[in-house]
């Protein structure tokens, strides 16, 4: 479509639909006023946008706002999605989705289903290393529109220094003996018992009764000579990151290789400390302030020269690149997010995609991951694969370290309990999780990983007569292991019927088998835990080959 926005100095801006899935009227006001608004205000620098949050007919507003783009929020925390008509097959308006899901949370499973239902391929997201955390297909896929600041709103800000050292947010162990981010915790303790610092709790926990935000958040930030932060268990940047150096307060941060990426480097333009050096580190800058002046000089410039609006054009690169990019063409990253360009088939630019290079499986323990949890996955899954199903269990039980509920863990979880015989168990919490995730993201599609691992719970644990009401009102994707279960339960079970729809697949989980054929071995394994008689039939579909 050729119709474009409005001429602003000089500039014509193409025309974009932005479909917004967290409408501001049910987002907390802090979210709205630091981020929501943020995004919108870079998007509108580059664009003419309309937002659409609102259930569409898509060739309608297609044909009524004339885009040239259109660029969708994916898989947040709101209840329901869009409900847009008419778009899965309609491709001729390109379009891009926005990944504004957290690493670990369940509603990556509604990220999936949106990405079906409205027939997305493309997809930008706020910081690395989130493919570790999705499946392997979108290694390649991913781009990066990370976080930025509004510099000038953050530079007017010219406080006296009164406050030595502050830290913002979660910094502790929660209800439930978990923290997310367990590094500030460390150094939380080491720093207030060297230095006076300032705490301030995170807008969003139910313990906090007076909120910081907006301009007072950042005049605090602004009259502390030192804040801290950190990218938590995932290890990767938050938003404070950059809010911090763009108040000229001098940003005390953990190492990790996407603090690299962004270009922070220790005692240039940050500190970077572990528990046991930062104490010494930053009373050696807190003792010379030319030195803590010149760093955290150096860090505001970093953030206003390659962290703000004018530095977020990703969008409007990949809108021009996508017009000229043929066939298998890629369009490539730089390491510094900077930069984007078309790499041509197989030939390799002078830009390499940013991507961790994750293996095939968590299993690959030559391969170091940069969320804490995922290493414990990798741990687990070496155990599971020798049939060592209690020390795996521990493995994957230790991300409750730092969050109550990660699904992949879980789903792990369950698969050693039934190793164990325990199939009520697995049954009952893993139903409750299932439904829980309905209750929160209001999908109707059961995640094909965890619909596999509650049929063989049913199976083992003699319920498969139940199969309807676990099932009921739940769409399954049919997938090869799904095939191949219900094929033997149908050897014991005639009655028994899943109705399995052929859609897209897609799981959050990657489950520690090698092929089906290692998935049967576990089966056979268990149903001697299970059943007396019908050996014989289980080692016989085992052995099958399956060519579905």
């Amino acid at each position: 479509m050729s119709s474009r926005g409005p001429v602003g100095n000089s500039v014509i801006k193409p025309n974009m639909l932005f479909f917004r899935q967290t409408s501001v009227q049910k987002l907390q006001l802090y979210i709205v006023n630091l981020y929501a608004n943020l995004e919108l205000q870079c998007l509108q620098h580059y664009f003419n946008v309309t937002v659409i949050d609102y259930d569409c007919d898509y060739n309608n507003v297609c044909d009524k706002f004339e885009p040239e783009i259109c660029f969708f929020e994916l898989g947040t925390e709101m209840p329901v999605s869009l409900k847009i008509d008419n778009i899965k097959n309609n491709n001729s308006v390109p379009k891009l989705g926005f990944i504004k899901t957290d690493f670990y949370a369940g509603c990556r499973t509604k990220f999936l289903h949106e990405r079906d239902q409205y027939g997305i391929d493309d997809f930008f997201c706020w910081q690395p290393p989130i493919e570790e955390y999705l499946p392997l297909e979108f290694t390649n896929k991913i781009l990066y529109w990370p976080f930025f600041v509004d510099i000038d709103r953050y530079s007017k800000f010219q406080n006296e220094k009164t406050i030595p050292i502050s830290l913002f947010g979660i910094a502790e162990k929660l209800e439930g003996n978990y923290n997310y981010y367990p590094w500030r915790e460390m150094v939380k303790n080491q720093i207030s018992a060297a230095f006076p610092l300032l705490t301030v709790p995170h807008p969003r926990l139910e313990t906090t009764k007076m909120v910081v935000r907006d301009n007072d958040y950042i005049s605090m930030i602004n009259s502390s000579k030192f804040s801290i932060t950190c990218g938590g268990f995932v290890n990767g940047i938050v938003a404070k990151h950059l809010e911090i150096p763009a108040a000229r307060a001098c940003l005390v941060t953990e190492q990790n290789r996407t603090v690299e990426r962004f270009g922070f480097k220790d005692m240039i333009n940050c500190i970077i400390a572990n528990p046991e050096d930062i104490v010494e580190k930053v009373s050696l800058v807190m003792e010379d302030n030319k030195l803590r002046e010149r760093i955290t000089e150096a860090g505001f410039e970093l953030v206003k020269t390659k962290h703000s609006i004018l530095a977020r054009d990703q969008i409007k690169q990949w809108f021009e690149l996508n017009k000229v990019r043929r066939g298998t063409d890629q369009i490539v990253q730089s390491e510094d997010f900077l930069k984007l360009e078309v790499k041509k088939n197989d030939v390799f630019s002078s830009l390499k995609k940013l991507t961790i290079g994750r293996k095939k499986s968590y299993s690959a323990s030559s391969h170091i991951y940069e969320g804490k949890d995922r290493q414990y996955l990798c741990d687990g899954d070496a155990f599971f694969k020798r049939a060592e199903y209690i020390p795996a269990r521990e493995e994957y039980s230790n991300y409750l370290k730092f969050a109550p509920y990660i699904p992949e863990h879980f789903l792990r979880i369950c698969l050693c309990d039934l190793a164990e015989g325990n199939n009520e168990h697995v049954i009952y919490h893993l139903s409750r999780a299932i439904n829980l995730q309905k209750d929160a993201y209001g999908s109707d599609r059961m995640d094909p990983s965890e619909a596999l691992i509650l049929l063989l719970a049913l199976f083992l644990g003699d319920q498969i007569q139940n199969l309807n009401t676990y099932f009921s009102g739940w769409k399954v994707v049919s997938s090869p292991y799904l095939r191949s279960l219900m094929k033997l339960i149908s050897k014991f079970a005639f009655d028994a019927n899943l109705d399995l729809i052929e859609e897209y697949n897609c799981s959050i989980h990657e489950l520690p088998f090698e092929n089906i054929r290692s998935f049967k071995q576990y089966v056979l394994k268990l149903s001697e835990l299970n059943f007396d008689n019908e050996q014989t039939s289980i080692a016989i579909w085992a052995a099958e080959l399956d060519l579905s």
